[in-house]
């Protein structure tokens, strides 16, 4: 015989609709909207050419002529600049200035992914909820995989700490122990150098917490450096920079570059740009160039080279960008650049190179942009030129460039008359 049944076991609770969330979940959705408010709405402080940036991931608003940022002569007290959280500061909430860019797009965009993480997040921590009776009830997996993850984060907020500690100490030791400081200020005369660092925090992390707490993630990723170079006691100091494991961009004006020199640039495997104007090159040391393999961008304006320094540069092989602008490259040594088979931008306005060189350059089927301003040709052999590479912007005409706080504005109705490159100084 069946027992009755028992009147007074509970029934399990009904199964709540699935638009009816929690309150805890109303409360999470109101906090992550607030931090996704935070991030996209307020400006963030923009150091290369000053104004405000808001958006993100996409910038919709940019704001110009605002006090207390960088002038519009780039002099500025360093500790006049805020690098607290941007939503803290009052510029961070002008959307007004002398010069605005608005981007409705952007706006748009960035709205759609704020909504999109919101509704994301919303959805998850509701499932979470409806699993468990409390909002504290964690299972030890949970509480594993939380652990797991904090550990992460401190271990790859560590590695930027030490980093940025180690780049620290190789620019700014005192003298006792040489630095790239010394090697590029010891110089007698005009020496004037500078380092540009590049924050590789996450945007988002760096618009919430601001500049200084993430410190630890802005690394040296350019040198520059005005008359730094003039003898091989520079260059041994400079060994320091292969503890710049992101230098990715170096400029060298007015230097001499001697087999030292070719030496530790050789070194620096992790470069991808290199710019050197107006400087005087060992043509021996210049074999050195096939060690770095990473060269996307080579610039030698006005800089000697031979023919063996090409047949060096024709071994890179990631090369995109060749400029030789005001050197003596011969349209014979144009003939060691065939191997370049990624290269997408030649310049070689203002060069030796005639009719002859033409052969060499119809080679370069992966040319986007040739630029020939006062090269010594012909029209007939151009126009052929032309024909064999159809899909290259072949310039012949003088591009000029400015730079002000609006932006880049450029000139391309000027003749260049041809003329002989000049002499770097020695």
């Amino acid at each position: 015989m069946s027992e009755p049944p028992d009147n007074n076991a509970q029934e399990p609770p009904p199964r709540r609709p699935w638009y009816r969330l929690h309150r805890s979940t109303y409360v999470v959705a109101v906090l992550l909207l607030i931090v996704l408010v935070l991030i996209i709405v307020p400006g963030g402080w923009s150091f290369t050419d000053g104004g405000v940036e808001h958006g993100w991931p996409w910038r919709y608003l940019k704001v110009w002529g605002t006090t207390a940022i960088l002038a519009q002569n780039w002099d500025y007290n360093p500790d006049e600049i805020w690098d607290g959280p941007p939503w803290l500061h009052k510029q961070g909430w002008l959307f007004k200035g002398l010069q605005s860019e608005f981007r409705l797009g952007a706006l748009v965009g960035d709205v759609a992914v704020g909504l999109l993480i919101l509704a994301i997040g919303v959805v998850i921590f509701e499932w979470w909820r409806r699993r468990r009776s409390r909002v504290w009830q964690f299972s030890l997996r949970e509480l594993m995989i939380g652990i797991l993850l904090l550990a992460a984060a401190l271990g790859w907020w560590r590695q930027n700490h030490v980093r940025a500690q180690r780049e620290v100490q190789a620019l700014r030791e005192p003298p006792s122990n040489p630095t790239i400081a010394e090697a590029l200020l010891h110089q007698t005369g005009n020496s004037h150098w500078d380092y540009i660092t590049v924050c590789r925090s996450p945007i988002w992390l760096h618009k919430l917490l601001g500049a200084r707490l993430v410190a630890d993630f802005y690394t040296v990723e350019v040198i520059v450096c005005l008359r730094g170079f003039r003898d091989d006691h520079s260059w041994d100091y400079f060994h320091r920079a292969k503890e710049l494991p992101n230098l990715r961009r170096l400029g060298l004006v007015y230097s001499v570059v001697s087999d030292a020199g070719f030496e530790t640039l050789a070194g620096l495997r992790q470069l991808t740009t290199l710019r050197m104007d107006d400087c005087s090159l060992d043509p021996e040391g210049s074999r050195r160039l096939t060690a770095m393999s990473n060269l996307r961008e080579l610039v030698l304006i006005n800089c000697t080279l031979d023919d063996a320094t090409l047949e060096s540069i024709g071994q890179l092989p990631r090369l995109r960008v060749l400029d030789l602008r005001s050197t003596k490259v011969s349209s014979t040594g144009l003939r060691h650049l065939a191997g370049l088979t990624t290269l997408r931008q030649l310049a070689l306005s203002g060069s030796w190179i005639t009719d002859s060189g033409f052969d060499h350059l119809e080679s370069l089927t992966t040319l986007e942009e040739l630029c020939l301003c006062g090269v010594k040709a012909t029209p007939e052999r151009l126009e052929q030129l032309r024909a064999a590479l159809p899909n290259c912007r072949i310039e012949t005409r003088a591009l000029l460039k400015w730079y002000s706080p609006g932006g880049v504005g450029e000139i391309t109705d000027i003749e260049l008359s041809p003329e002989l490159p000049g002499e770097p100084a020695q």
